[in-house]
């Protein structure tokens, strides 16, 4: 029986591990940033070597996946490929980066893509090229804004202290280091009881949430409001330099379906990059997740009636 690969080595080498990728070769690039390379027609086989063999992949299978329906269902895909795409792998072909194969990345792959000089075209129109290290640099600022941030500072400070309401705050702190490790791929949760993160007087409940959410979005181009029954959806957008929008959503759930009571609020923060083709996917998405949507009517309001987001619902309605 193989055994799995250890840190730092790689079965009798059979698909060497690299920490930077070779410029025109073809391979598996980790969410971590190790680079796998294998041969053009070693992509099937290389993709069922590394779901028995490596170790990244099965802690990332125990993170991603609880014991149960979901971890079975996973198993049971007939497509490798599939498997390691879902737990966030990028096939890379070559020295051009393919957006169907991946538009949103964890910082380390990234760098990676960065470092290598693989172009990222847009699956759509291929003039188009996005660029890595704009968005790199983004996350990057983020990430330094986060820290800076005197809220977040008073939360981390109030988290080192004993008692209950100081452990939920520890909770969301490891939420948010895990947040900052792939920005794109992890929602930041505030679930917590009424009281929590009351660490100043002016913002009520809302104190937290709209922080990470005003950080996030910094610098947004147009923003629009969803009420869907006891979830209101916060959208802004961000313009990157290459045309690429970063996409931030704050979803406020209210638990009680009658006028919401203080403490009853679960806040869940995200941000992801779509393309002019990926936008009504990522909409619906977000839509969907709304408590009960097919029983009521969303009502939308698009801050800039000429803006982004109102060329977006304009699309959405027709597509209905």
């Amino acid at each position: 029986m193989d055994k799995f690969i250890s840190e730092g080595q790689v079965k009798s080498e059979r698909f060497p591990k690299t920490d930077h990728i070779e410029l025109g070769s073809d391979g598996w690039l980790s969410p971590r940033g190790d680079y796998y390379k294998v041969l053009p027609n070693q992509h099937d086989e290389s993709s069922v070597f590394l779901l028995q063999n490596s170790i990244e992949v099965q802690n990332l299978v125990s993170q991603k996946y609880d014991p149960g329906y979901e971890r079975y269902n996973f198993k049971q895909k007939k497509d490798n490929r599939e498997k390691l795409q879902e737990l966030g792998f990028i096939l890379i072909r070559g020295p051009i980066l393919n957006t169907r194969d991946a538009l949103n990345f964890t910082p380390q792959q990234l760098e990676a893509i960065t470092k290598s000089g693989i172009r990222i075209v847009s699956a759509y129109d291929a003039s188009k090229e996005y660029s890595s290290s704009d968005l790199l640099q983004k996350i990057e600022k983020i990430n330094d804004m986060l820290f800076k941030s005197e809220i977040l500072q008073e939360v981390k400070e109030n988290s080192e202290r004993d008692g209950f309401l100081p452990s939920k705050r520890k909770g969301t702190m490891r939420n948010l280091a895990d947040f900052q490790n792939d920005p794109l791929h992890t929602e930041i949760n505030t679930e917590e009881l009424f009281g929590v993160f009351i660490v100043r007087q002016e913002g009520g409940e809302d104190v937290l949430p709209r922080e990470l959410f005003d950080i996030l979005s910094s610098d947004y181009s147009d923003e629009m409001e969803i009420d869907i029954y006891r979830d209101t959806l916060y959208f802004r957008v961000v313009d990157l330099d290459k045309g690429e929008k970063l996409w931030i959503c704050w979803d406020k759930h209210h638990h009680q379906e009658s006028i919401p009571m203080k403490g009853d609020l679960e806040n869940n923060i995200s941000m992801l990059v779509v393309d002019p083709h990926s936008v009504l996917e990522v909409l619906n998405k977000y839509i969907a997740k709304a408590d009960d949507p097919s029983k009521h009517t969303p009502k939308i309001e698009t801050k800039n009636k000429t803006g982004y987001f109102a060329g977006i619902v304009e699309r959405l309605i027709t597509s209905r």
